[in-house]
């Protein structure tokens, strides 16, 4: 997603507003492919503020994200709004806080990518009640229960490992 500042670098101070909507192609997050199952689209404004080469956006971000449960892998759709505020300036800021542009043209993409990694639930759940899938047959049990009589429980040492080396 691009934004051409040429308007509001001509006039500080006065807000540029803008309304994009962009498809997707999927994201890569911790071994995590997440769909964007519509096009994202980012409302708002930017403002080039006069101090330096500083400009600020704010809007209104919204995607529908689809990931798997993590219990049965069915697919989930999730709707992400988030109101963002963030700088952008022509240098690198050392602290990290403001993101770069060069000329007359904001790319927004990473930015935008970033909050909504950020704010996404560690795990996507198709219901809070989802019982997962079948350790033997791998039957999803949201169905009903499988007849393969998987009744062995893993050993505690096994599941003591598996919760300490689980991605946080």
């Amino acid at each position: 997603m691009e934004l051409d500042l040429a308007r509001a670098l001509r006039v500080p101070g006065e807000p540029q507003a803008f309304d994009l909507v962009q498809f997707w192609q999927p994201l890569e997050f911790r071994g995590e492919t997440i769909a964007l199952s519509e096009p994202v689209r980012f409302r708002g404004a930017a403002t080039f503020t006069g101090e330096g080469d500083l400009v600020l956006v704010k809007g209104d971000f919204h995607a529908q994200v689809e990931r798997p449960c993590s219990r049965c892998l069915a697919p989930v759709r999730q709707d992400v709004d988030l109101q963002l505020e963030e700088a952008y300036s022509r240098q690198a800021d050392p602290d990290g806080e403001r993101f770069v542009y060069a000329g007359e043209t904001l790319i927004l993409d990473e930015m935008l990518q970033q909050n909504l990694l950020l704010r996404l639930p560690m795990r996507a759940l198709c219901a809070e009640a989802c019982k997962g899938l079948c350790p033997r047959c791998g039957r999803p049990l949201n169905q009903g229960d499988c007849d393969c009589q998987a009744t062995q429980v893993p050993h505690p040492e096994l599941l003591k490992w598996l919760q300490d080396n689980e991605e946080v």
